[in-house]
């Protein structure tokens, strides 16, 4: 477990910043949680379009050689994202 929580940490570094920043503005316009989670699930389903159908399928390689599927990297990536979203949700809410 602890293995595919690192490795699915490993593919959501690089995105962690944009994500941040998505949540951050759409925190400027109070859009409510719900409208979060599905705005972050669209990006993510779009990301894995983007890159299952591209020049760059070779990047899932070194995810496939630990044993991850694209669709459990693609969901994990999701779920953090979501977790963190949540958490910055939750903070500006109460501050």
């Amino acid at each position: 477990m602890t293995k595919l929580l690192s490795v699915i940490f490993i593919f959501y570094k690089p995105i962690s910043l944009t994500s941040l920043i998505i949540s951050v503005l759409l925190l400027g316009f109070k859009f409510p949680l719900l409208v979060f989670l599905l705005l972050k699930l669209i990006i993510t389903l779009f990301a894995w379009y983007i890159l299952n159908d591209s020049k760059y399928t070779f990047a899932f390689i070194f995810y496939q050689n630990l044993g991850l599927k694209q669709w459990q990297l693609i969901l994990g990536a999701y779920l953090l994202d979501s977790v963190f979203s949540l958490l910055i949700f939750t903070l500006f809410l109460f501050l």
